[in-house]
């Protein structure tokens, strides 16, 4: 569970939300993903409980179940993707022949 709850926060880091803090990262998701954030605040929650020694098992089912939307929809690809992919291309390019490794 703990991990579940990280892996969707390092995801939507990398996605370019703001992850200063758990709160930060739920509202900042909230505003492009509101039908998939409940997922996630059930999960994180969950996630805390866990980490208090509280688990139910039927609880920690639904809460990786309700994630799951959000997780969707970040590793979908995004419009901007393109962009950054064609950018790291060009960088690699332009690089001098002896740094080129792949």
């Amino acid at each position: 569970m703990r991990e579940a709850d990280r892996l969707l926060g390092t995801l939507a880091a990398e996605r370019g939300y703001p992850a200063e803090s758990p709160e930060q990262l739920l509202e900042s998701l909230s505003v492009r993903h509101a039908q998939a954030i409940g997922g996630y605040r059930q999960l994180h929650t969950e996630a805390e409980r866990a980490r208090a020694g509280h688990v139910d098992t039927d609880r920690l089912r639904e809460a990786l179940l309700g994630a799951h939307p959000l997780f969707e929809e970040l590793v979908r690809a995004q419009p901007h993707d393109r962009a950054l992919r064609r950018r790291r291309q060009r960088q690699r390019l332009h690089r001098p022949a002896v740094l080129r490794s792949s």
